[in-house]
């Protein structure tokens, strides 16, 4: 059934001035979402000013969302130095603040921060781990730190009756690590214990990269754990600032967890329990959420009575680095999951591989998905000449059809029952245009993901002015050729069941194509591009193929 008209023309009127509108505002003002000037820049998550803490024995603070208290036994210690808080192997360098015991930065030295004039930090707020008491609602501030050697870094603190510990051990290479939460009775006497880890960062909400295309990945920071199973990612930004998201983001006991952390489009900053089940409680700490979001991991475990002078562990795996699926799954067949490819996840895994091997022949990322994208085309030609075959054979009766259309054009009705009729004695389906089709539109999506998603894209160069592959065209020649090559593609497609003025208004679909890549990552243009240009080539193949078709 023909589309009416004015409906075509409202919906590509509309279609265009969206997109066009947005463009303007995102040129026009580049940061509309950011904070008002005045506004307090983002904190970091409850480091006291100077390295010896001014804070009284007992005392309590209230950082940015979490509250902290010093420990009493713990107020005044000897303070390592810089270079003591830190760890170093020869892809990573780790740094430690004493008074929280936490990680206070990750520099990765194989990748470039947005900027390319230094190594990329992954923490812009500290990432804190620390092992409480039943009761114990709030973080510490005031660790007693040992180096135990080169790469491992201990913090303590005591309570009359228990000694925790926190341990961090690195690698000599990777972004993998291992952590060690202990509790010891320092009494005779035996005591029942609930083993808690807190696990707490002030996640910065990011403006995401303009994107006019619907379902394209923002890049906006996520919540990402697998649990019995089943792995899920909760945008941080959406869930802090809904105000009527009262309830925490996960809760429940006896819960097998295999990994919990925050996704950063292309890096990770996780830990994977290794204790089996436990019960575990995800949510933000009261806060204004602007700029910013505090969020809560808190993992127990119920491990009973506890004898005099005996030690309960907590072990659990870390990864401080980027989304490779290589490299999570040599470190940990858990983290494989973590990367988001999609809902055609197996499609997308498959689809990254091959290009992956394609990677290694030529060396260039860029070549890879030319090259990759132009075997896909052959792979599934044999649909497309299906779709073209069934398409000339509409296109070869549609003057009839159009006569009975203008001879019925005052019986609505009747028109559609002699056309059903005519297709009929004809054999014609204009489904059989489409359905060979649609086998690859799951392809086109798992690949576009597979494309948004990789981290081997991350300032990849390719060729000429595009130096990086996962950022914008920077002069908007290929989205602009990409237009001018779909212009080239519909005209030689044949046209089934629409008239003039419907055809002419489908000519303007280039344009907002076009539109909607200026903002989307060069590889993505690059691959459409490819796409579109051995289109070309087989349509008209085609169409002298199919010219004498009866």
């Amino acid at each position: 059934m023909n589309m009416d008209r004015k409906s075509i023309v409202a919906i590509v009127f509309c279609s265009l001035f969206y997109f066009g509108y947005e463009y303007y505002l995102n040129q026009k003002y580049p940061n509309r979402f950011a904070k008002s000037v005045g506004q307090t820049d983002v904190p970091v998550v409850a480091t006291p000013a100077s390295s010896a803490s001014p804070l009284g024995a007992g005392s309590t603070v209230q950082g940015p969302g979490v509250q902290i208290e010093t420990s009493p036994t713990t107020s005044a210690l000897p303070q390592l130095s810089a270079e003591e808080l830190t760890l170093e192997n020869t892809t990573s360098r780790y740094t430690f603040s004493q008074q929280m015991g936490s990680l206070q930065q990750v520099v990765l030295k194989e990748y470039k921060n947005d900027a390319r004039n230094g190594p990329l930090t992954l923490l812009e707020t500290e990432f804190i781990l620390q092992p409480v008491l039943p009761g114990e609602s709030q973080l510490h501030v005031g660790f007693a730190a040992h180096r135990i050697s080169s790469t491992s870094i201990a913090f303590t603190r005591s309570t009359p009756e228990w000694i925790l510990e926190h341990r961090y051990t690195i690698p000599a290479s990777g972004y993998g690590l291992d952590l060690t939460c202990s509790w010891e009775n320092r009494g005779e006497v035996s005591r029942n214990l609930d083993s808690i880890v807190k696990v707490s960062e002030d996640i910065v909400f990011h403006r995401p990269k303009s994107s006019l295309l619907p379902g394209a990945p923002s890049g906006r920071p996520a919540v990402v754990s697998t649990i019995n199973g089943k792995t899920d990612w909760e945008d941080v930004e959406k869930y802090c600032k809904d105000g009527d998201k009262k309830e925490p983001l996960f809760a429940g006991a006896n819960q097998n967890v295999d990994l919990v952390g925050f996704d950063k489009h292309y890096f990770l900053a996780a830990i994977l329990p290794q204790s089996g089940n436990l019960t575990l409680q995800i949510d933000k700490q009261p806060g204004t959420y602007t700029t910013h979001c505090p969020l809560m991991v808190t993992q127990s475990v119920a491990q009973g009575s506890v004898g005099g002078h005996q030690k309960i562990e907590m072990a659990f795996k870390g990864w401080m680095g980027p989304k490779s699926p290589d490299l999570l799954k040599a470190y940990d067949a858990k983290l494989e999951h973590a990367v988001d490819l999609g809902f055609f996840n197996m499609i997308s895994r498959a689809l990254l591989q091959s290009l992956n091997f394609v990677h290694g022949l030529v060396h260039n990322w860029g070549l890879a998905i030319i090259l990759f994208t132009i075997f896909l085309k052959f792979l599934f030609y044999p649909l497309t000449r299906q779709a073209a075959v069934s398409m000339k054979r509409m296109q070869k009766f549609n003057p009839e059809m159009n006569r009975i259309r203008e001879k019925l054009k005052d019986d609505p009705q009747r028109q559609q029952q002699e056309i059903m009729k005519f297709m009929s004695t004809h054999k014609i389906n204009p489904m059989k245009g489409c359905l060979p089709i649609l086998p690859t539109i799951p392809v086109f999506f798992a690949f576009y993901r597979v494309l948004s998603t990789s981290i081997e894209l991350r300032h990849a160069p390719f060729a000429g002015w595009i130096q990086d592959l996962s950022a914008a065209d920077p002069y908007y020649i290929t989205p602009l050729l990409l237009g001018g090559c779909m212009f080239i593609q519909q005209k030689l497609t044949p046209t089934t069941g629409l008239d003039k003025t419907q055809e002419k208004m489908m000519l303007i679909m280039p344009v907002v194509f076009s539109v909607m890549m200026l903002t989307l990552p060069a590889g993505l243009v690059v691959y459409m591009l490819t796409n579109t240009l051995v289109s070309i080539a087989q349509q008209r193949w085609l169409n002298r193929k199919l010219a004498q078709l009866v």
